[in-house]
């Protein structure tokens, strides 16, 4: 399963990098660029955390917040891996739902205690690409599409789109 390789490079590399006082953020930045653009369906991912507001988007618009999103999206998945650490790791159950396979996870932390983590991949031209991540049924996207859209409706397009630059960059900062 595409998780399990993954998971492995996680497990040798992520998890001692981050171990390590000494790791720069830059290598485990380079490492989830690498991850997010190789198993990642971005394209869909940048539609989806706007809903139907992509639709009413400009190209030019769709064009200047792509970026954004990716930007937004790596410091995400860094933060969430960072608390990625003596785990442990079991594929529950896959299924096919529709055109997308669900991948039913476990991650058990060394406490005892259980996270639930659904992954949701569809294939495509270039493989099996993760769409969603659902952990303890919270989807990843459903979280941006809800955050952005308070955003969106309550300052506009171009204060979000700046809204979003300072976000992305405190949590980077917090984590470098």
């Amino acid at each position: 399963l595409i998780i399990e390789g993954l998971l492995e490079d996680l497990a040798t590399f992520w998890v001692p990098l981050n171990r390590d006082p000494d790791a720069p953020y830059q290598s485990r930045r380079k490492w989830t660029e690498d991850l997010i653009d190789a198993h990642f369906d971005l394209p869909h991912m940048t539609r989806s955390s706007l809903g139907n507001l992509w639709r009413g988007l400009t190209p030019e618009q769709q064009q200047t917040y792509s970026p954004l999103f990716r930007e937004a999206l790596i410091e995400t998945v860094i933060d969430w891996l960072d608390g990625f650490d003596d785990q442990t790791f079991e594929v529950i159950r896959v299924r096919d739902v529709g055109k997308n396979t669900e991948i039913q996870s476990r991650f058990t932390e060394a406490n005892g205690r259980t996270i639930n983590v659904t992954w949701i991949t569809r294939q495509t031209a270039d493989g099996h690409l993760f769409r969603d991540v659902r952990v303890a049924g919270l989807s990843l996207t459903a979280d941006f599409r809800g955050k952005y859209q308070r955003i969106i409706d309550e300052h506009g397009f171009e204060a979000f789109l700046q809204i979003l630059v300072s976000d992305t960059a405190e949590l980077r900062l917090r984590q470098s």
